[in-house]
């Protein structure tokens, strides 16, 4: 598994073992020396954050906003972290068995006000400033900054199996594998190709790890 950060790349090796390399001028790429070994890697624009082996999540790098301070005293138990997603400059995680989506660290555009109602989920996705989740009835919720319409889901965008939020838009796949994009679309981002198809994923998709970088950042 790999993540792409800001400036920073993460990866994990077949032994488990975590190495990130690049930008590190907040410790984003200082892997704890005692740290377990880990399952799943998620790179944020200046903070990485990991699941080791045993469910628990391991976050270094840029706290200013306490996007690295788990929030475990919110878990039923210890160990209980089922997928992380380090956005800009906050962070969300999936607890295992409920699958409920918890966030934490700057909440300044909403990013972090998970919807009372949303339930379990099965993906999320950190952006810059927003966040993107996958319910388990393969609906699509996105909250926080919506300036250029990267929370507005389209009308007709009613089941998704997989979701990724970038910096000011958000990249979607419905289940006959076809991408939707929306949001900012200053270089194009959001222009699909008419005949692109990712491929046919199904509907019981669960991403572990995920970062706003995948999708374009400004």
């Amino acid at each position: 598994m790999v993540a792409a950060g800001g400036q920073h790349t993460c990866a994990i090796t077949s032994a488990g073992r975590l190495v990130c390399f690049g930008e590190d001028h907040v410790g984003q790429c200082r892997v704890p020396p005692d740290m377990l070994p880990v399952r799943a890697v998620s790179a944020g624009t200046f903070h990485t954050c990991a699941v080791t082996v045993d469910g628990r999540l391991v976050c270094f790098g840029s706290n200013r906003f306490g996007q690295c301070d788990s929030p475990e005293a919110q878990f039923t138990e210890e160990g209980t972290v089922a997928a992380v997603a380090a956005g800009g400059k906050h962070t969300c995680v999936l607890e295992q068995g409920s699958m409920l989506l918890k966030c934490f660290g700057d909440n300044t555009y909403g990013q972090c006000s998970v919807p009372d109602n949303l339930g379990p989920v099965l993906m999320v996705s950190a952006g810059l400033r927003h966040t993107c989740a996958v319910t388990v009835n393969h609906e699509l919720v996105c909250f926080g900054d919506d300036c250029f319409g990267q929370c507005r889901i389209p009308a007709d965008l009613d089941q998704v199996v997989a979701v990724k939020a970038g910096a000011y838009h958000t990249c979607a796949v419905r289940p006959d594998g076809s991408l939707t994009a929306f949001g900012f679309n200053s270089a194009g981002q959001c222009d699909i190709p008419s005949r692109l198809r990712i491929g046919h994923l199904g509907r019981t998709v669960v991403q572990h790890s995920l970062g706003p970088s995948l999708a374009s950042r400004t």
